[in-house]
């Protein structure tokens, strides 16, 4: 299987306030999320700050890594933005965390529309008087479930891809170069690259990869694919992150 779900709860926010949140999927299974809320503390005189609402798509192997990459986005964003206040969005795919059921790509893309739906508008209706900004990143398989769902037409502002890939089958192809012979072996196909051209073309799009990273040529195949469909994009490279690391690095 190209999942590894755990029932054990790996992720705490790490020194953020937060609340754990459940929801109910279109088929009853129970849903966990967590929100981080925004910080509304004032640098200087905000009365009213722009804000953003980024929902975190994370990665298959969901770990400690996933809530430093968070707390960086928080710290930089304020160091660099600080007209900004954003609030974080994480659910944890099926199988996952608290969350019920077994995931598919047919599950995990129905559920990452539903989470950006059901907390945009819990931001809006806290908010009402405030420009929302809507941010959707995705890390590693996490990427591919957000190009699904930008590929829906949701309203997004802005599209943020670490780590990805282009198709499951491809990446399974690397890591066992037999199954490049037999690609009907792979069953969840994850064709990120076959969606796009559904993309929003106003979207912009920020790509983030490591130098060393073994999928660093899907990146790069991601980056011309979207600039020739007219995406407004920028690619990152981390210098000596691999994969899963790229925040632990100062370039992050």
């Amino acid at each position: 299987s190209v999942y590894t779900p755990s029932s054990r709860l790996k992720l705490v926010p790490l020194g953020m306030a937060h609340e754990s949140i459940f929801y109910p999927a279109a088929d009853g299974t129970l849903l966990h999320a967590f929100h981080v809320p925004p910080n509304l503390s004032s640098i200087g005189p905000l009365p009213l700050p722009v804000m953003g609402v980024l929902v975190f798509l994370g990665s298959n192997e969901n770990n400690s890594i996933f809530w430093r990459q968070i707390n960086e986005w928080t710290r930089k964003q304020l160091e660099k933005c600080p007209e900004w206040r954003l609030a974080f969005f994480i659910p944890a795919y099926r199988g996952y965390g608290l969350s019920e059921g077994s995931p598919t790509e047919q599950n995990l893309t129905k559920d990452a529309k539903l989470a950006h739906d059901t907390f945009y508008n819990r931001l809006a209706k806290t908010y009402p008087n405030r420009e929302i900004k809507r941010i959707v990143l995705g890390w590693s398989l996490g990427g591919a479930v957000a190009i699904d769902l930008a590929s829906k037409k949701v309203n997004i502002d802005g599209l943020i891809l670490e780590a990805t890939f282009t198709t499951m089958e491809r990446v399974v192809g690397d890591l066992v170069p037999l199954v490049k012979r037999a690609t009907w072996l792979v069953s969840q196909k994850w064709n990120s690259i076959g969606k796009i051209h559904a993309l929003d073309k106003q979207v912009p799009v920020l790509l983030v990869y490591g130098e060393f990273d073994q999928f660093k040529a899907h990146m790069l195949d991601l980056e011309a694919k979207i600039k020739s469909h007219g995406n407004p994009v920028r690619a990152v490279m981390v210098p000596g992150a691999f994969h899963m690391d790229c925040s632990l690095y100062e370039a992050y």
